[in-house]
């Protein structure tokens, strides 16, 4: 599609699945997932954060460009706009599209213009398509965040004096800001509509509002329709591989690592939006571990298990009878503190993808569950912990692809599986995310997704070229010195957790006492027999109308019931 903008309307504007693989590459015709589009529609339940998106297109400059979100109304209340989050799909270079070429550091021929980010300053980061570079615009002046010089290390930490990006110190803005659009480009909106917990079911109708100043605006009419259930608990724990720890002085403003009180925050409430209720913790210091943990009560997480990746099995001392003893004594005091305030078990960590040691291990998990505690970890892929540790190890966590026959077994000796790497985050594909985090891993048995990571800083964190090995940074949300900036793939993630709660709801609803039992079985039947490579909206969409299906189904029986017995 390449077209001239109507004298009348600033834009052309096109519509398309919020959560794809689909790009749009510059010289290129666009994708056919997008076409043209004059309305928004979405389906939520309460409390459930939805996107939708649209894309804007113009063959002429447009400058100062504005989009605004009205309240949206229905018969029995209002979404207020402030529930409607709007922002910008940023296009920038990365080192390749899943990883580096091997064993060098990535030169500016291979690097992709992908999209990843989604800003409220749009102006934030500055792409110069000619150089292949992104710069960052701090206090005024753009910053080179491509770079290949190598001044942080694996982790993030300073290598050198004084590296470059020492003190890079981004923040984004609290609303969407105007951008401007060049001439024969786009600009891709995200929406995501945030249902009040309390918002009636029916249908809310607003608008989004486009303005370009002098060349005119359009208003896209936005219709929000809220189901008439709400969401059961997740059938999966959703957790995640974390580096943070708080330290009230970073090094470095923005790394993986260390974290201020109100950056810890604020990326606790951002990962428990995005539904991962249960991310690991790294403080070391018991008062810091009781800080991170009451942060996370604050912006209200629940008190599921704790998984510390911070005190782990020292791999240099596993002979040692008295670090054996110290490791006992240490887990006591954490699972004497999980189970007072209301928590589930207390997780510690092994060696990491280390199973050759696993034998080795086997009297530090022991250990570890006589001081009432548990371990996990994660393993080798060919599932070779399962003869050496498979009676003790409480939660191996696998990399990718799932393995549906070792979560039975590992689930048969009364402990739990969990996933990493299917992907790790290190691939800007959002349906990716979505289609093996969501529904791949319900219908292989999981028990818990761990991917890593939220952040890893492989050098500095906004700079993907200056790290000499081959990994890119890890980044569901990178980090600013007061929050945080998503990315798409994020939102692909959070979908995941939404299918998989979507269909823990339609289960929930069969074993109603009301339907017969044949009910649940029908439900569950269907429901492992979708397809994971299928069209994921339209079986979010089947799973909804198939809920409601059922609930109108038992009212009937209900009201027959009733009259029976008059």
């Amino acid at each position: 599609l390449r077209t001239r903008t109507n004298a009348d309307c600033p834009f052309v504007v096109l519509g398309g699945p919020a959560i794809t693989d689909a790009r749009f590459e510059r010289g290129r015709p666009f994708p056919p997932e997008f076409r043209t589009a004059d309305r928004l529609r979405l389906s939520a339940c309460r409390g459930e954060y939805e996107p939708t998106t649209f894309v804007l297109y113009t063959d002429e400059p447009r400058a100062n460009v504005r989009v605004t979100a009205t309240d949206l109304k229905g018969r029995e209340g209002t979404i207020p706009s402030v529930a409607v989050d709007l922002r910008v799909v940023k296009y920038w270079y990365q080192a390749g599209d899943f990883g580096k070429p091997e064993g060098r550091l990535p030169a500016y021929d291979i690097a992709m213009l992908l999209p990843e980010l989604l800003l409220k300053d749009d102006n934030l980061v500055v792409v110069n398509h000619e150089q292949r570079k992104n710069y960052m615009r701090i206090d005024g002046e753009l910053v080179d965040v491509t770079d290949p010089t190598p001044e942080f290390n694996v982790e993030g930490w300073p290598a050198v004096e004084n590296p470059r990006l020492q003190n890079l110190a981004p923040k984004d803005a609290a609303t969407l800001l105007p951008f401007d659009v060049g001439a024969d480009e786009i600009k891709q909106v995200f929406v995501t509509v945030h249902v009040p917990d309390k918002a009636a079911a029916g249908t809310y109708k607003g608008e989004i509002e486009v303005t370009a100043g002098p060349h005119g605006s359009l208003k896209l009419p936005m219709t929000v329709n809220v189901y008439p259930f709400d969401l059961a608990p997740c059938p999966i724990d959703y957790s995640i591989y974390t580096r943070s720890f708080i330290d009230d002085a970073p090094k470095v403003p923005c790394f993986s690592e260390q974290k201020t009180p109100e950056q810890y925050r604020a990326e606790m409430a951002n990962l428990f939006a995005h539904g991962i209720v249960n991310p690991q913790v790294n403080d070391i210091k018991f008062e810091r571990f009781e800080q991170a943990m009451r942060i996370r009560e604050e912006v209200g997480m629940p008190k599921g298990h704790i998984y510390h990746h911070g005190v782990r099995i020292p791999r240099d001392e596993l002979d040692s009878d008295e670090a054996l003893a110290k490791w006992e004594a240490r887990i006591r005091r954490f699972s004497t503190w999980a189970r007072e305030h209301g928590y589930g078990s207390f997780y510690a960590y092994a060696i990491d993808e280390a199973d050759p040691l696993l034998h080795k291990q086997r009297r530090w998990i022991e250990a570890a569950h006589r001081a009432g505690g548990k371990v996990f970890v994660s393993v080798e892929d060919d599932a070779g912990f399962f003869e050496i540790a498979g009676d003790v190890l409480d939660l191996p966590i696998m990399s990718g692809p799932v393995q549906p026959r070792i979560a039975r077994l590992v689930q048969k000796n009364g402990h739990r599986l969990g996933i990493y790497a299917f992907p790790q985050v290190t691939w800007e594909k959002p349906e990716i995310f979505r289609r093996n985090y969501g529904i791949r891993l319900w219908l292989a048995g999981y028990d818990v997704e761990m991917t890593y990571a939220y952040q890893h800083s492989f050098g500095h964190i906004w700079n993907d070229f200056d790290y000499k090995g081959d990994y890119k940074d890890h980044c569901l949300a990178y980090p600013t010195v007061n929050g945080v900036v998503d990315t798409l793939v994020f939102e692909g993630l959070r979908e995941a957790v939404d299918d998989t709660r979507y269909i823990a709801t339609f289960l929930t609803e069969s074993k109603h006492p009301d339907h017969p039992a044949e009910v649940a079985a029908s439900a569950d039947k269907w429901l492992h027999s979708l397809d994971p490579e299928q069209d994921l909206h339209e079986m979010r969409r089947k799973i909804a109308t198939a809920i409601i299906r059922a609930m109108q189904e038992r009212g009937a029986r209900q009201v027959k019931r009733v009259a029976g017995h008059r």
